[in-house]
């Protein structure tokens, strides 16, 4: 299997979000991790805002950023995972909707 990046489904609250201390892995790539974590509104394609941390860390940069977006906003979560070996791990971005 491969490694997924996983939070709580598509819809979060106020109060999900601020429960969330990191992004974590699922899968059975055991020495896989997060080496790069960057959060956008919207689809990342877009200027709109980003915020990035080297690891699956949610900075306080990335919880402010959230937390003052509008309810029913979309964001995208994307990380970069590499195994022990520096072999790069492709991870589908995950998007979520804030509920506010």
């Amino acid at each position: 299997g491969e490694p997924v990046a996983s939070v709580n489904g598509d819809d979060i609250t106020k109060a999900e979000w601020a429960a969330i201390k990191a992004i974590t892995l699922h899968g059975c790539v055991a020495d896989a991790r997060i080496t790069a974590l960057t959060l956008c509104i919207k689809d990342c394609k877009g200027k709109d805002a980003t915020a990035s941390g080297d690891d699956g860390t949610i900075t306080a940069a990335m919880r402010t950023m959230i937390a003052n977006l509008p309810a029913g906003t979309a964001f995208t979560v994307k990380v970069t995972v590499k195994d022990a070996k520096g072999k790069v791990w492709e991870v589908p971005d995950a998007e979520f909707v804030w509920r506010g």
